[in-house]
């Protein structure tokens, strides 16, 4: 589509306010109180570009006798969709068609388009704030698999209704293991998020969330994940939003519970002690783990990352790395990809990285360049040392000099 105008993706931009997201047909003037409060469950569906992969979740989401045609078993359904990204008419044409086959699942007034591309990670941020802050849901089912099991939304409403009122559990969902009533969720089983734990790990999720807004290059990611196990205290097994939220349920003891399907019983605490210690093996760095100063830390508000930690004066800019490739190389880097890839990295490492290149150590006839400037950088330093140390003399003696003679 270059040189030519951009069309509009197609469907209007709706930030819905709460009124037309939870109304089922047309919008309503007026929502009730008791209404509201009936309606404290949501499904949200998240698609970006993939028809296909959302019409196997609509026809999953029919299959459980959810939809435009009932009465949603107590769930309200909203598909979110993130802003596009690439403007070929391509994937154009596969956003928009992704929207329609949503829109066969729900009505306008719960399809929500963001603006601009956020990426998956903040994509969902915004998802959990509008329905957990702005719309105050209670359960929020995250579902981007359509391989459920049957009735799986009505029994999962069942659990969440005889658990809701306890506050050790962060998350809900079903199991078919029928040998213990009550277990950890698996780490890739799709839960059903309650809101107050939503709240205890909020903190939390916006220091992560500001972490990936930074767009820091690869070294940087590192440096982050470092602090995330050292600081925080987690393993980092894959630093993605949902490994985040989980490891935080584990540090504050917040169980995620499996249910088996004939099982809506609340949790004894026996089961709920096994729970929590399953989810500190899986999660947590330590077996040690310290619970009591990780609430301090969190109350505090000690869990961010100090990006100038990680973005200092002394890492590599493209003028930098530009400059390398002609003295250690002799020659232009083969694309910008290359030096994108080494942008931010501490210069003292990029300086390492050309000098035990193979590229500079077959070529004998680069070294003397790189000897002399290294003689000369050498003798600088000296200089400059040899300065500071009779600036300390000097100012010593005006002490000296300054303190009153004893008489």
């Amino acid at each position: 589509m270059t040189g030519k105008e951009k069309k509009p993706y197609g469907l209007k931009l709706l930030l819905s306010p709460s009124r037309l997201f939870k109304s089922r047909r047309e919008p309503q003037t007026q929502i009730d109180d008791d209404q509201l409060q009936a309606n404290k469950k949501a499904i949200a569906i998240v698609v970006y570009q993939d028809y296909q992969a959302v019409v196997q979740i609509r026809n999953a989401i029919r299959m459980q006798g959810l939809g435009l045609d009932n009465d949603g078993l107590g769930f309200d359904i909203g598909v979110f969709q993130d802003g596009l990204k690439e403007d070929d008419e391509a994937s154009v044409h596969a956003y928009n068609q992704t929207a329609v086959e949503a829109l066969q699942l729900i009505d306008k007034h719960r399809f929500v388009r963001q603006e601009k591309h956020l990426g998956h990670d903040l994509h969902l941020a915004e998802i959990e704030k509008f329905l957990f802050e702005d719309l105050n849901y209670d359960l929020v089912v995250f579902l981007d698999n359509p391989d459920i099991s049957p009735n799986y939304f009505e029994q999962l409403g069942n659990v969440f209704e005889t658990l809701n009122a306890d506050s050790r559990i962060a998350a809900v969902s079903i199991s078919h293991d029928n040998s213990v009533a009550h277990q950890m969720v698996p780490p890739t089983q799709t839960i059903g998020l309650m809101r107050h734990a939503w709240l205890a790990t909020k903190p939390i999720l916006d220091a992560y969330s500001y972490i990936h807004s930074l767009s820091l290059p690869d070294y940087q990611q590192q440096l982050v994940a470092d602090w995330w196990a050292s600081n925080l205290g987690f393993k980092g097994i894959d630093l993605n939003r949902s490994e985040a939220r989980r490891s935080a349920h584990a540090a504050l003891k917040l169980a995620e519970v499996a249910v088996t399907d004939h099982s809506a019983q609340l949790i004894s605490d026996v089961d709920y002690q096994t729970i929590v210690l399953k989810q500190a093996e899986h999660y947590l760095k330590s077996g040690q783990f310290d619970y009591q100063q990780f609430e301090q830390k969190l109350a505090r508000g000690d869990i961010h990352v100090d990006p100038s930690a990680v973005l200092s004066a002394a890492d590599t800019s493209v003028h930098d790395m530009m400059a390398a490739y002609k003295f250690f190389l002799k020659r232009l880097p083969e694309n910008f990809q290359v030096v994108e890839s080494r942008i931010g990295i501490p210069a003292d490492l990029m300086f390492k990285d050309f000098l035990l290149s193979d590229e500079f150590l077959s070529h004998e006839d680069y070294w003397p360049a790189v000897i002399e400037a290294a003689k000369k950088v050498i003798a600088l330093n000296n200089l400059k040392n040899a300065g500071d140390q009779v600036s300390e003399l000097v100012g010593d003696t005006a002490d000296d000099s300054a303190q009153p003679k004893n008489q």
